[in-house]
């Protein structure tokens, strides 16, 4: 015999919904408050950068005021006199340095090469259809003057002096021939522009022979 009536029938039994107002008003609660903390996240990162950003700007202007600042002191200052005049004094005192100690090189390779050497060599390049007059060494000037009996006894003179050993290599920028009346003349030279200028006006560390 039943002692028990079931008066709920099954399809009266609570059933749990996943959504529902109640449930729905959760989710929307909880994802609000997501956004907020995101937000308020967002919010404060972005003032950190905006700090950041400001006073990275603040840096620049002040660098830029104090170039400024210095650009026009410099623009308006003036230039001293006596410091100019110093200058050109040291300027020229050291381009004048430099010309002494070029001449004292060239002085120091002549004197390398011995004179004694030189008339030997001469001596060795003897030709019979040529003759000097008068020669001029100096440390940047070198230069031979005399008679031909051929035009042709120069270039077999300076051939000859080409294989000495005092003339070995030398280069002249001059060769000349002329005609007169008491024959034929010829001039080698070999001297640069600026030497001849500085042997003229110097005349300095040269030999003449006649």
């Amino acid at each position: 015999m039943k002692t028990h009536i079931n008066l709920l029938h099954s399809e009266f039994k609570p059933k749990f919904e996943l959504v529902c107002g109640a449930n729905l008003m959760g989710v929307i609660f909880l994802v609000s408050l997501l956004c907020v903390v995101a937000y308020s996240c967002l919010v404060y990162m972005q003032g950190n950068v905006d700090a950041l950003v400001a006073e990275k700007k603040a840096n620049i202007e002040s660098q830029q005021e104090r170039l400024q600042a210095l650009t026009e002191t410099l623009t308006s200052r003036k230039a001293d006199a006596s410091l100019e005049v110093k200058l050109a004094n040291l300027m020229t005192q050291s381009q004048e340095k430099s010309r002494l100690l070029a001449n004292v090189k060239q002085l120091s390779s002549l004197q390398q090469r011995s004179f004694s050497n030189m008339f030997d060599d001469l001596s060795k390049a003897h030709a019979t259809d040529l003759w000097l007059e008068n020669f001029t060494i100096s440390p940047g000037a070198l230069s031979f003057n005399g008679k031909l009996e051929t035009p042709n006894a120069l270039p077999k003179w300076i051939d000859k002096l080409s294989n000495t050993e005092f003339f070995k290599g030398q280069k002249f920028d001059l060769a000349r021939v002329m005609r007169e009346e008491d024959g034929l003349n010829f001039e080698l030279i070999s001297t640069p522009a600026k030497a001849a200028e500085d042997a003229a006006t110097q005349n300095t560390g040269e030999a003449v022979y006649e």
